[in-house]
């Protein structure tokens, strides 16, 4: 239980700033909690030194107008700035400690990486603005066809990353054509440099790997997850070479390696 006494900051903008911060939580973050908790434990420490509630209200208030600006600092860290977004230094430092939980627990884990089509095509007949446009409602489209357990990344560009916990690759498989039939079945709406309506059919390309593609016992988690992205990239450019909006397992290429040699 955690009480964060809001009434202790001096102003509207305070409390607007940390109803921000909430809003933009995402699976690992609780910005409220995270704050009171902070908070509380700091007037623990002043009470045990025997000072005055009104003294420890107003240390209190400095202390916790100073961790909000330190948890917005982090969270811009943390952010991609225009999809809102957890980003590639949110995916690197948090995705290894739920790959550690899931192997203590014997579960799986996946990873499906993915890349919008001919992105580049819609910046150069569009514009930037545009092409900003499309990576926003893309992150909506693959936000709404997720599980709430998984988490969506923006790993840079036109490229995403979904970590799936507690998932073999035939449920990650699933989720990703998902995923792909979405972007088919929903255009995404642009405004062309006169003002005019375009419904853009974007597709997007899917790369897929779990855990058991990693025969490595030596790997850190970090590095695991490195392993994960990298066998990932690899499914996407062959789902990219083989013509696009497609799901590519990296299980297929062993296959096919495996025959041929």
């Amino acid at each position: 239980m955690f009480n964060l006494k809001l009434e202790n900051f001096p102003s509207e903008s305070s409390i607007e700033r940390i109803e921000k911060l909430s809003l933009t939580d995402h699976h690992y973050q609780n910005s409220v909690k995270e704050l009171a908790e902070k908070e509380n434990y700091f007037r623990d420490q002043m009470a045990e030194c025997g000072l005055d509630k009104t003294v420890i209200d107003k240390a209190a208030d400095l202390f916790s107008t100073e961790t909000l600006e330190k948890m917005e600092a982090q969270r811009q860290k943390y952010t991609d700035f225009l999809t809102g977004l957890g980003n590639r230094f949110a995916l690197m430092e948090f995705i290894p400690k739920l790959i550690s939980l899931d192997r203590r627990n014997n579960k799986k884990s996946a990873l499906l990486m993915m890349d919008l089509d001919h992105f580049k095509s819609v910046n150069d007949n569009h514009g930037h603005d545009a092409g900003d446009v499309v990576l926003r409602q893309a992150s909506e489209i693959i936000r709404a066809n997720i599980r709430q357990s998984d988490f969506l990344f923006r790993y840079g560009g036109e490229e995403f990353i979904i970590f799936l916990s507690d998932t073999n690759s035939d449920q990650a498989k699933l989720v990703a054509d998902k995923i792909r039939q979405a972007f088919v079945d929903n255009p995404i709406n642009i405004k062309t440099t006169g003002d005019q309506v375009v419904a853009l059919h974007q597709t997007i390309s899917i790369g897929c790997v779990d855990a058991d593609n990693l025969n490595s016992t030596t790997e850190n988690d970090s590095q695991r997850l490195s392993t994960m992205i990298n066998l990932a990239d690899q499914a996407l450019y062959s789902a990219k070479d083989s013509g696009r909006n497609q799901v590519v397992d990296y299980k297929s290429i062993l296959l096919d390696n495996q025959q041929v040699s």
